[in-house]
């Protein structure tokens, strides 16, 4: 690992937890972790994971902003959020198993901002969205990574890209 390692990390967590204190949909941190790995040839594991925890970061501080200025910054979506309200409602309890299975694959602005608003403890929500992150963008930045090597750089299509595709 070199000073220039370091730097490209330190810009990769900067842009993950950036992406995640915005409120609205956009593209997902794990092409950007795909794009750093791919390019720049990171260590998968410890850049993925390192991503994800800045992106937990990002969305713990969309909590707190969503705390402090409360529903006047989602009236757009305001039936989203009540939704997402409702969920967290009926799984107080269960905090960290609920957000590690939500976070999986559904827009998790809105769990940040319900958990704000709702004023519920923090540290399941930010453990089960870390674990769950790390390991769905594990798996997509290696099926990119896979992709790139098999597709893009003019290889034989092999039984690992024909999973990536999938």
């Amino acid at each position: 690992m070199d000073a220039n390692d370091l730097l490209l990390w330190l810009l990769l967590f900067a842009i993950a937890y950036s992406m995640n204190i915005v409120p609205v949909l956009g593209p997902p941190v794990w092409t950007v972790v795909a794009f750093f790995v791919v390019q720049f040839e990171l260590p998968l594991l410890p850049t993925a994971i390192g991503a994800s925890f800045c992106s937990a970061w990002g969305r713990l501080t969309l909590t707190r902003i969503t705390a402090r200025y409360g529903r006047s910054i989602i009236r757009a979506q305001q039936a989203d959020v009540d939704a997402v309200s409702s969920f967290i409602e009926a799984r107080r309890r269960t905090l960290f198993p609920a957000t590690l299975l939500y976070s999986v694959a559904l827009p998790t602005s809105w769990l940040f901002m319900a958990a704000g608003i709702l004023r519920v403890p923090l540290r399941p929500i930010f453990f089960g969205y870390w674990l769950s992150r790390s390991t769905v963008d594990i798996v997509l930045v290696l099926g990119a990574r896979t992709a790139n090597q098999e597709l893009l750089q003019g290889s034989t299509i092999g039984l690992q890209a024909l999973i990536a595709q999938a």
